[in-house]
């Protein structure tokens, strides 16, 4: 009889149909009214989480679906009063219930924080609900409650809301400007105060229109060239890049770097362009000197490599906010969020850096190695505190060497960079060592500068590739320039990079990795 009246052949189909429902306040299945067997055969056909609370103890039932939401009391709920359930949210929700069984109001609650306890720990979840009341011969049997655990959602807009913010902080440090370029109507939008600074306008006037940006702010000895970008973007889609000079609302004239991606709609057609906008003017004096200085190459170089370094995460996080703006997968959105999260911290280390490297002296110092080793240190002071890693520093070397020292630390920083990068997950040692010493090949006397890591390791096949441009490990997390840039250094240095590594696995089983990279630098090689 039961299984006639009980439909279905899912998981709680079966329970209902075979539980005691004799020990209840509702009594054996033959017993029960047909309402209740109607509102139950609906709650257990509904593709949502759903819950029945029936009579005025409110005994609990539910659907498969609700299941994966009730970790640690499924299958005990069942049967149970809803308030021994969820005795931990009785007191959140009970007004809801009673409002909907006492007096027939419909609660709908959006986003709702109910902290549920879940395999013996309270946790915090977010809950959308309705509460229907269940009328039999015009009185109210029971609630019909339809809910969604909405916590991935709601975590995943606060992350979103988050990484907004640390974008906009990365690109206040690095004194970059947001736009965001509505190909089809026009209309551009500036996104931050830093564009209106760029541009010499008031920010009561608002952003230029597009129409305006051609003939007013393009300086007329760039605009071939801009509209040239602008159309080869058009027809070929991917990275916007433009170097040109501007006319400033404020009468100035100066250069600008726009970087920017163009996004395709859903009819194949471009969009909207998302982008970025950097004062090049200073640089554009740099190049006057370069002219007249060969000295001055580096300081050239290693200031495009940061810039190069600090673009390129932005241009990815820009990429994949959109993407989890507009995904409806949960996991790919929450997977976005995360990318994007670990460009922004690069972005933040990178900007703190330019700031002691970029404004070096255009001629070489002299610098001991322990101020070297120990200003590059300190950037990584707050990812130390927070690691298992620990830092060992011997600094035996007691003779200056002349070098230019903003490149040095460059170097340096990606070394140890590096170091950290392969002993987050499992902690381990950071050597920084120097010492004075002559170089085996050619004889020489010099500066050893030494860091060595306990992580991972890095294989022969991998090792051969380390100092090519733009080859890395890092997937979106690295841009492939660290060591090469730093291999390029080092050698108008004079000096020699070298690097010796052991992976954890090995023929004879798992053993401890580790890699050492070795700078030697020359006493004698610079003027």
């Amino acid at each position: 009889m039961p299984r006639t009246l009980i439909d279905g052949n899912g998981e709680m189909a079966r329970r209902i149909r075979a539980h005691d429902w004799a020990a209840t306040p509702i009594g054996t299945i033959d017993g029960w009214s047909e309402t209740l067997i109607a509102t139950v055969n609906l709650m257990l056909h509904s593709p949502f989480p759903t819950i029945v609370s029936w009579g005025p103890e409110m005994v609990f039932l539910y659907n498969d679906a609700a299941i994966p939401t009730l970790a640690g009391k499924h299958p005990e709920a069942l049967g149970k009063l809803y308030c021994d359930v969820f005795v931990e949210a009785w007191g959140l929700v009970c007004d809801d219930l009673e409002a909907c069984y006492l007096r027939g109001e419909t609660p709908v609650r959006d986003n709702m924080l109910i902290p549920i306890l879940l395999n013996g720990v309270v946790e915090d979840h977010y809950w959308n609900y309705s509460l229907i009341p269940v009328y039999e011969n015009g009185r109210i049997a029971g609630i019909y409650d339809a809910y969604r655990n909405t916590t991935d959602v709601v975590m995943g807009e606060r992350r979103l809301r988050e990484s907004e913010t640390r974008l906009k902080l990365a690109a206040e440090v690095a004194k970059l400007g947001i736009f965001v370029w509505d190909v089809r109507n026009g209309v551009a939008s500036w996104e931050n105060e830093r564009m209106y600074e760029v541009f010499g306008r008031a920010r009561e006037l608002g952003p230029l229109n597009v129409e305006s940006f051609m003939h007013e702010a393009i300086h007329p000895d760039s605009l071939a060239e801009f509209q040239e970008a602008s159309k080869e973007i058009m027809n070929t889609g991917g990275v916007f890049h433009f170097e040109g000079m501007i006319r400033r609302g404020d009468g100035l004239v100066s250069w600008i770097e726009i970087t920017g991606r163009l996004e395709m709609g859903e009819d194949g057609l471009p969009e909207r362009m998302l982008g970025t906008v950097r004062d090049v003017t200073h640089l554009k004096k740099s190049e006057a000197a370069l002219r007249t200085s060969e000295k001055l190459a580096a300081v050239g170089k290693l200031a495009a490599s940061i810039a190069h370094e600090i673009n390129n995460p932005l241009e990815s996080v820009t990429n994949l906010l959109y993407l989890a703006q507009t995904s409806d997968d949960l996991a790919q959105v929450r997977a976005f969020l995360e990318m994007a999260d670990g460009e922004l911290r690069r972005v933040a280390v990178i900007s703190n850096q330019t700031l002691r490297f970029y404004w070096q002296s255009t001629y070489p110092t002299m610098v001991l190695g322990r101020d070297l080793l120990e200003g590059v240190l300190t950037i990584y002071q707050g990812r130390l505190a927070h690691s298992a890693i620990k830092v060992e520093m011997r600094m035996r070397a007691n003779v200056p060497v002349m070098c230019f020292e903003g490149e040095i630390r460059q170097v340096l920083n990606n070394l140890v960079g590096n170091a950290l990068d392969a002993m987050t997950l499992r902690g381990g040692r950071l050597l920084a060592r120097t010492r004075n010493a002559t170089d085996w090949q050619s004889g020489g006397k010099g500066l050893v500068l030494t860091v060595a890591d306990t992580g991972e390791g890095i294989s022969a096949t991998v090792r051969g590739k380390i100092f090519e441009p733009f080859f890395t490990t890092k997937g979106m997390g690295g841009t492939g320039l660290g060591l090469w840039v730093s291999e390029d250094i080092v050698k108008r240095h004079g000096g020699r990079l070298r690097v010796r590594s052991r992976t954890r696995a090995t023929e004879s089983g798992m053993r401890g990795g580790w890699t050492v990279f070795t700078l030697f630098l020359p006493f004698e090689a610079l003027p």
